[in-house]
């Protein structure tokens, strides 16, 4: 069976590190992060939107909202820093956004994929390519059952 999906991207530039990574990236850095997201849905067949899934307008508008919400951010693990130095941070204006996780590329594009879909924005999300360099990205999908 055949679906109609449409693509779009939104991109961001937040730094983070890797705790416990034996290597670089358990020191600070920044990415220029890329996310290719892709939906699926019913094409409508009446209105001003007859014949798309949704307008681009509109699914550009959740994309950038999601994009404000990362972006120029210190991307975190929870308590993976000392109170101090999360304190210290705050004091001097650092935009800090913590996540029950490491924020692999891997992680990252699945979050985006889950919030995504969640009741606020409610799209219905193929999959989310995230690069953090040009060459490097990780896609995360889940099967139809």
């Amino acid at each position: 069976m055949f679906k109609k999906t449409i693509t779009a991207e939104f991109a961001f530039d937040s730094a983070h590190f890797l705790p416990n990574y034996l290597g670089k990236c358990s020191h600070i850095h920044g990415h220029r992060w890329r996310a290719i997201v892709t939906i699926t849905g019913d094409v409508n067949v009446l209105g001003s939107q007859e014949g798309m899934i949704l307008d681009f307008t509109e699914f550009k508008r959740k994309l950038k909202e999601l994009e404000n919400e990362l972006d120029h951010k210190l991307l975190i693990t929870e308590n993976s820093i000392s109170d101090e130095l999360f304190n210290l941070l705050k004091e001097h204006n650092f935009v800090i956004k913590e996540f029950p996780f490491v924020t692999t590329a891997e992680n990252m594009a699945e979050w985006i994929f889950d919030v995504l879909q969640d009741g606020h924005y409610n799209l219905h999300v193929v999959s989310v390519t995230l690069y953090e360099t040009p060459n490097n990205s990780a896609t995360y999908s889940k099967e139809e059952d």
